[in-house]
């Protein structure tokens, strides 16, 4: 059942142009490169944002659109509510799209999403956006960090978003958590003091230390296309933000 009490001011979106040398593998790959190559890319913010009041956790299995996540049409990415699931697709080689959930911001919180592929050959990257900056005034720099797995190649990952950089935090990492191919991967992020720890699958993977003090933060959802596909389906469904 879906619990949240708040108001959407307005719809925002956050596009990222990868470049070439940032996919991580095609599925054929063997390796994936320990850092990621990306200088200055262009992005828009176009997403639900929320306003700071207080609210229960939000939990959604989107049985509809109650909660007011992004649906339509913006540039090349189509995103609606199917089958009981959210969905992204878009056509662009090595672009990521970021969507941030609907919800109330929170300075201490547990969040996490079933993440699948919907297209065979999956895609360079799926996973869960979260510890968002819940400030306008950044909102065209803004900073994020993205817990996300390759399932062609069963390794997960976290990247920082900072202004237009997007740089690798934890590289690219082998985890039998991992489900392959279009399996569900339940992806989870909690902070808990001064660190955040990430789970996959309800296992936990890692953790990031030295995040500084509890601030006012959002989540959401992301994907990303190899930059030779063009054709990416990312599923998503049981989205959960809970205070702490």
């Amino acid at each position: 059942m879906r619990r949240h009490v708040s108001l959407v001011l307005s719809i925002l979106l956050w596009v990222v142009a990868l470049s070439a040398g940032f996919a991580l593998a095609p599925a054929t790959a063997v390796s994936v490169p320990a850092t990621a190559a990306h200088d200055d890319p262009p992005y828009t913010i176009l997403l639900p944002y929320a306003a700071n009041d207080p609210c229960g956790p939000f939990d959604d299995p989107f049985n509809d659109n109650v909660a007011g996540w992004f649906t339509g049409q913006s540039g090349n990415l189509w995103a609606e509510i199917s089958g009981g699931e959210y969905r992204l697709r878009f056509s662009t080689p090595g672009m990521m799209w970021t969507v941030p959930a609907p919800v109330c911001p929170r300075a201490n919180y547990a969040a996490a999403v079933d993440a699948r592929w919907g297209n065979a050959t999956g895609g360079n990257f799926i996973g869960l956006l979260f510890a968002l900056d819940d400030n306008r005034e950044q909102l065209a720099q803004p900073r994020a960090y993205l817990l996300a797995v390759n399932t062609n190649v069963r390794r997960w990952m976290v990247f920082e978003v900072r202004g237009g950089d997007l740089r690798t935090v934890i590289a690219p990492t082998g985890h039998d958590a991992v489900q392959p191919g279009n399996a569900v991967n339940r992806l989870a992020a909690e902070r808990a003091g001064e660190r955040i720890l990430l789970a996959i699958n309800g296992t936990q993977v890692g953790e990031l230390t030295g995040v500084g003090a509890a601030a006012p933060v959002l989540a959401g959802v992301v994907a990303a296309a190899y930059t030779s596909q063009t054709s990416t389906d990312a599923r998503f469904d049981n989205f959960s933000w809970h205070g702490r």
